[in-house]
């Protein structure tokens, strides 16, 4: 070879290690740009996960923070979720106790099982089902159930309910059953004799003063007409334009002559009044008879009688109120302490003074009714004010009468509803707003809710729900309810309050409830849009902290009270686990945001690394084959002046040569391997196996063994074809026994399917075993291998959410196991 040659193929040399040395760096620079990036990309996942863990945590919480027992449960009624309330009242020791709700029917209620869940199943709900039960524990009660169906994918597979215990209310009912019959048992037993007839003036019943009073027994009475018993010609007359009055529903009281059984004639005071059945319709009288045949020659026993009816007066359970022209002129010390004043002061005072403004005008209506003859009595639920200025809510029955010189009077009975109406208030109202905010995730759409049901509950034209922002130091108005709102239900003039200013930024600095009864003495009091006079405020408080107020405003003095604060705090412990939810889901958005915007930014470098991969390869692969021409040539130019050293030297080019441009593929195909042009789809494993073996070239001595059927799975085809293809080449090109055996098998667990690949060849030396997987690591010289096929696989492998390691012993063989996620 002269000396000019060998200068050629020592620049050809120095030129093709440049350009390997490049081709390096290159891609360790784009490997570790790549790496950065997945980097990111875990970190961005980990936090998310995080943050979703966090919310199903307080979406959980949601559910311990029912007040009422929540069940749920399959459609054969065994339990599968209970909070803390349902176990309270079901008898069970613990939320994982096994309980099976059809075996807690009581026998006496076995019957309405059956069609309750036909109604559920049919209608998809079941409302105010109310059923005994025998608890866990072996007590009996009595329940109010509110059913719902759970769907998955459009079927029923469960069932929902809120379970309240309303045994006490039961008994409630009882104890007035009880004393209405104490009631009739008064009335039979009482000194004034009591009738009733109906429309054609037959007896229907008799108290025993009555049977006294005219000597007769109740079976001698009851169906006899009344007129026909006791009176005669003329005085049949008079009772009969009185029972024409009744008819049309007029009382009235009158004297008349009676005869009793004995003959004895006697002088009796009538008070009669219309009967009503519950149309208003009525259907008959009551008549209250008083013997004036002894009283008359007895003033002593008279007077004792109107003692009587003053202590009945003054000690009845209920307030008696009897006016005129709206004037009181007598009221009972019930009524008076009902109002917290002395009798004295309310009596000759004007009744519109202790009614509200908002009911004054509907009890005006019904007077002015009565008072034209329209009305005899009519019943109105309504407020009075107290002495302080509070109010209460009354049942209240007003009845129109006669007295001297036929001036009308009313008597007025009232009944004490406040507690009453509070309680089914809240109950009614919690009901609705854990109802109505379950499920929802809106910060803003959670708080509209919130003020629209509370505004009603308080009865309120104002009410404002603030979030507070800690890191710019001021309150935000996020919901509001009244003249706050417009048409398009957007906040007119929002606040935006300094924390420790006002009351509402006072409550969020000291985390403590307010009740303001005169805002005009409160220094921090701030006007939004009209000055009012009483003033709530309720921290939302989680993880102590303060996240939000509640604030509600009326424009009387002392309107809200203690039962409002406490109802109020009951809804912001509610409320603030949701808002808190809500705002951790903004956040998980905002995270998820970043993550999606990273993820295009990956694939975008993805995509440029391999369009850069494939533009090196063609640039580096050119002046490759361009040399292998150059070295075929001057063999076959040069063969017979060429010695066997220089022929030799020759091959080493080429097959150097064919191992860069072998390693420039690799590196190719290597850089070609991501999630972002990943293709995944449902193959047999099996086959994809079989095919592999049709592919490649197997010596005659060498044996594959598959131990029995691969699975289906689901992944990129061509990218698993090239981890079987890989790791069968290499257990057939490093196998040195006269009769080399590979064995592919197959197992799986509850999460991955898991293969593995057997030879019995050279084996690995296990310092080596780490390394093998890693870029550009051979463990032997051979031509045809660059050290990459196995970075490859691996790379594949952790595409699939799988790993693979190797077990290996020198001289023995190898196993390379690898995982594939189901």
């Amino acid at each position: 070879m002269d000396q000019n040659t060998i200068d050629i193929l020592k620049r050809a040399l120095q030129r093709e290690r440049r350009s390997r040395k490049q081709a390096e760096e290159i891609l360790e620079a784009k490997s570790a740009e790549l790496y950065s990036a997945n980097k990111l990309l875990e970190a961005s996942y980990k936090e998310l996960e995080g943050l979703y863990s966090q919310t199903s945590s307080q979406l959980q919480g949601v559910f311990e923070s029912i007040a009422d027992a929540y069940v749920i449960m399959d459609l054969w009624g065994n339990i599968i979720k209970m909070n803390q309330s349902a176990v309270s009242l079901l008898g069970f020791r613990s939320k994982k106790d096994e309980g099976q709700l059809l075996e807690l029917v009581s026998p006496s209620d076995a019957h309405l099982v059956k069609p309750t869940f036909k109604t559920l199943l049919k209608k998809g709900i079941v409302k105010d089902l109310k059923i005994n039960i025998i608890t866990n524990s072996n007590e009996h009660k009595l329940v109010h159930i509110n059913l719902s169906t759970i769907y998955e994918n459009g079927k029923a597979v469960g069932a929902q309910g809120i379970v309240r215990d309303i045994t006490s209310e039961n008994k409630y009912q009882n104890l007035i059953e009880y004393e209405r019959k104490k009631y009739s048992s008064i009335i039979a037993n009482m000194n004034l004799g009591l009738i009733e007839v109906n429309n054609n003036d037959e007896i229907l019943m008799v108290n025993q003063s009555f049977k006294d009073m005219s000597g007769y027994e109740e079976h001698e009475l009851l169906g006899r007409k009344c007129s026909n018993i006791f009176l005669d010609e003329e005085a049949k007359i008079k009772m009969a334009k009185k029972i024409k009055k009744r008819y049309s529903g007029k009382s009235d009281s009158f004297e008349i002559e009676i005869t009793t059984k004995s003959g004895e004639l006697k002088q009796w005071l009538v008070s009669g009044a219309p009967n009503y059945n519950d149309k208003g319709e009525v259907v008959g009288s009551i008549g209250i008879h008083f013997d004036l045949t002894e009283a008359r020659s007895n003033l002593d026993l008279l007077q004792q009688k109107t003692e009587q009816l003053d202590i009945i007066f003054e000690n009845a359970s209920m307030g008696i109120v009897l006016s005129r022209n709206d004037t009181i002129l007598k009221c009972n010390s019930t009524f008076a302490q009902m109002l917290n004043y002395e009798q004295s002061e309310l009596e000759g005072s004007h009744y519109l003074s202790i009614t509200t403004e908002e009911d004054r005008l509907k009890s005006q209506s019904y007077v002015a009714r009565m008072e034209k003859g329209e009305l005899d009595n009519f019943t109105l639920n309504k407020r009075y004010l107290k002495k302080d200025g509070s109010k209460i809510w009354s049942k209240t029955i007003v009845t129109s009468v006669k007295g001297p010189g036929n001036l009308p009077y009313h008597i007025a009975l009232i009944e004490d509803i406040t507690d009453e109406r509070n309680k089914s208030l809240i109950f009614k109202m919690l009901n609705n707003l854990t109802t109505s905010i379950l499920g929802k995730i809106d910060i803003n759409e959670i708080a509209w809710e919130i003020v629209n049901i509370l505004a009603n509950y308080l009865e309120s034209s104002d009410c404002i729900i603030y979030v507070v922002d800690w890191e710019k130091n001021c309150l935000e108005q996020i919901a509001a309810y009244g003249n706050k709102i417009d048409k398009s239900k957007n906040i007119v003039n929002k606040l935006t309050i300094p924390i420790g200013e006002g009351i509402v930024g006072r409550v969020a600095v000291t985390g403590k409830s307010e009740l303001i009864g005169d805002t005009t003495k409160d220094p921090n009091y701030i006007t939004d849009d009209k000055l009012r006079m009483s003033e709530i405020t309720v921290p939302i408080i989680r993880n102590n902290k303060v996240i939000g107020v509640i604030d509600s405003e009326y424009e009387d003095k002392n309107y809200f009270n203690s039962e409002h604060l406490k109802t109020l705090e009951s809804v912001a412990s509610i409320v603030g686990i949701q808002l808190e939810t809500a705002v951790n889901i903004r956040k998980r958005e905002k995270a998820e945001a970043i993550n999606k915007e990273l993820l295009k930014q990956l694939t975008n470098s993805n995509n440029e690394l391999q369009e850069y991969a494939h533009v090196v390869s063609h640039d580096l692969k050119s002046p490759l084959r361009s040399i292998d021409a150059l070295i075929a040539w001057l063999k076959e130019d040069n063969n017979d002046n060429l010695d066997e050293t220089s022929l030799k030297n020759l091959s080493l080019i080429e097959i150097t040569l064919e191992k860069m441009e072998q390693l420039i593929t690799d590196v190719l195909n290597y850089s070609s391997v991501s999630e972002i042009n990943r293709q995944n789809e449902i193959f047999s494993s099996q086959e994809l196996v079989d095919d592999v073996l049709k592919i490649l070239f197997i010596p005659k001595h060498i044996k594959i063994h598959i131990s029995k059927d691969l699975p289906i799975i689901n992944g990129d085809k061509t990218k698993i074809q090239q981890v079987f293809i890989n790791l069968i080449s290499n257990a057939i090109k490093y196998n040195d026994k006269e009769e080399g055996i590979i064995k592919i098998n197959t197992d799986e667990t509850s999460s991955h399917y898991l293969f593995s690949v057997s030879d019995n060849g050279i084996g690995i030396d296990e310092k080596y075993h780490d390394k093998v997987f890693k870029l550009f690591h051979s463990l032997e010289t051979r031509h045809d291998s660059t050290g990459i096929g196995l970075s490859v696989v691996k790379k594949i492998v952790g595409l699939h959410n799988g790993q693979i390691w190797l077990e290996s012993e020198l001289g023995i063989g190898s196993t390379f196991h690898f995982s594939i996620k189901k």
